[in-house]
């Protein structure tokens, strides 16, 4: 009886320290996404891009942070790039700027059926 409490008590504590590391993970990704903001406003792309990227490889199921790369890529001219993260961020959560994003970039791309997609998509999410 008393190793199956300590056996409850072990997967209680290694649930809590999971939880907390995967916080610890999420917090330094949104650290470094308004980094990767702060660079692209401040104009040096290839900064706010490496710093983007490092969010995404931390926290790849935040689809903010694929949204933020995808904006820098296609600033950048990295348009397969931005089509990608854009498309990550759409299936993780489907969010109109996302799918305007989505589209832009297909749209640069010379892709004009997937572009036209994603923007009509974009409208179905948000009409207005």
């Amino acid at each position: 009886r008393k190793i199956s409490e300590q056996q409850a008590h072990l997967k209680t504590l290694l649930s809590a320290c999971k939880q907390a590391e995967n916080a610890m993970k999420m917090n330094q990704a949104v650290q470094l996404r308004d980094e990767g903001l702060i660079l692209q406003n401040e104009g040096k792309l290839q900064e706010a891009i490496n710093a983007l990227q490092q969010a995404v490889r931390l926290y790849p199921a935040e689809a903010e942070n694929h949204n933020a790369l995808a904006v820098a890529c296609w600033k950048g001219g990295y348009l397969d790039r931005a089509a990608h993260h854009s498309k990550t961020a759409t299936k993780l959560k489907p969010d109109s700027r996302f799918f305007v994003n989505l589209g832009a970039a297909l749209y640069e791309m010379r892709n004009f059926a997937e572009s036209i997609d994603a923007f009509q998509s974009a409208l179905r999410l948000n009409p207005h």
